[in-house]
């Protein structure tokens, strides 16, 4: 389904209290035929109205696009299916669960993380219930107090960790601190600290705190290199390129990359890829587009082999970014909106905003003035939705000004 609403369509929409014959036909059809897409906007305009219930009547708007749905959708309309993410997961409804064990949480954490690039509902379910099991665990089962404070950190982590993927922020903050709590009564273990501060700095990432975020992820790679964990130490480098990437720094990032990639593990193709997936974004941010094309290509088969469906959005982001540099715009912008509607799909909202700030650059070399105003508006929902000081956001301002006094960003 094509055309969606705008953030800012859907926000008059909700506040509509108007005939149902009034309402926009096209955000009803939208809304009714349960499109992913308009669900993520949807979320987001609920996230940032207040907390007044009475601000807005969402249960008139609703209605009235219910009671017009026999006229906008023929009877053999199919429902979305069920979502089998949806049901219980076998590790918080088996029956030898009954107790809460630490053996238990820690099923529930691993198999949580193992959902990072694959179900992001699946991953945020099994780290609250991780969470509310650890919590309910016993000292004597855990090996004392501050054992189980330890195991209590671990959970929390992953949980906040869960709603940072899901674009929680404010959320994710409060669990993280509860994570550090416990872990500041527990029992010193160094691994446990490397991974909270790794998980802080994400956050930090994530809300655009980036000199934060390399002081946080530099003290996690500090730890790793005095415990010897190589293959940790290594991803831990891999989200301190990820920061000076997004703070403009690619050189720096490249760096430090290579710095990484001698450490990963032949075995560890997972962590390779996204290495060499980083690697190739420095060279697009440097304006070296050739070079980034030739390493793209060499990992054309590694993500045709990659079942992972976050990489593969990923890779197809990448992609729009190499071809709009080297000037393949047409290419470009489908490569970039099949990144944006998958990311949006999974409402990866914070993904999305920034590949629209992409998408802007784009419709800026195509001469597209129009379309930049729209994303760049939506964009800035986006990101006050989520909580993001857009102050921060350099780009998005320069873009909004430089489309209305018809000049180059300088970027």
């Amino acid at each position: 389904m094509e055309d969606h609403p705008s953030l800012e369509e859907l926000t008059k929409f909700l506040e509509s209290r108007a005939h149902p014959r009034t309402l926009d036909t096209r955000i009803v059809r939208h809304l009714l035929a349960g499109c992913p897409t308009c669900q993520s906007r949807l979320n987001l305009v609920q996230r940032r109205t207040p907390a007044d219930p009475t601000s807005y009547d969402y249960s008139a708007a609703f209605a009235a696009a219910a009671a017009v749905s026999r006229e906008l959708l023929s009877p053999r309309t199919r429902k979305p299916s069920p979502n089998p993410a949806s049901q219980p997961s076998p590790l918080t409804t088996s029956p030898r669960f009954a107790k809460s064990t630490p053996r238990r949480v820690e099923e529930l954490l691993a198999a949580s993380h193992a959902q990072r690039y694959g179900d992001l509902d699946e991953m945020l379910r099994l780290a609250e219930a991780a969470q509310r099991e650890a919590d309910a665990c016993l000292a004597a089962d855990a090996g004392g107090e501050p054992a189980l404070e330890d195991l209590r950190a671990w959970s929390w982590g992953q949980y906040g960790n869960s709603l940072r993927v899901r674009s929680q922020l404010e959320e994710s903050g409060l669990a993280l601190e509860t994570a550090e709590k416990h872990r500041m009564s527990g029992t010193g273990d160094p691994r446990l600290r490397a991974r909270l501060l790794e998980q802080r700095a994400a956050l930090a990432i994530f809300r655009r705190h980036l000199d934060h975020a390399i002081e946080l992820n530099e003290e996690a790679v500090s730890l790793y290199r005095e415990m010897g964990e190589s293959q940790l130490l290594a991803a831990a480098r891999i989200q301190s390129a990820i920061v000076h990437l997004y703070a403009g720094r690619p050189a720096e990032a490249i760096q430090i990359l290579e710095r990484a990639l001698p450490l990963i593990d032949d075995k560890n193709e997972d962590l390779l890829l996204a290495a060499r997936h980083n690697l190739v974004r420095c060279y697009t941010d440097l304006g070296r587009p050739e070079e980034a094309l030739a390493c793209h290509f060499r990992l054309r088969d590694h993500y045709q082999d990659c079942q992972d469906p976050l990489i593969l959005l990923r890779a197809s982001w990448q992609e729009g970014l190499i071809l709009r540099d080297v000037g393949h715009l047409h290419n470009a912008e489908k490569a970039l909106r099949r990144a944006r509607t998958g990311f949006l799909e999974r409402e990866l909202t914070y993904e999305g905003a920034l590949v629209s700030l992409d998408l802007a650059e784009l419709y800026w070399k195509a001469g597209e003035l129009g379309k930049i105003e729209e994303i760049v508006k939506e964009t800035e929902i986006t990101f006050q939705a989520l909580g993001i000081d857009i102050r921060t956001l350099r780009p998005l301002h320069q873009f909004r000004n430089a489309a209305m006094e018809g000049r180059r960003p300088d970027l």
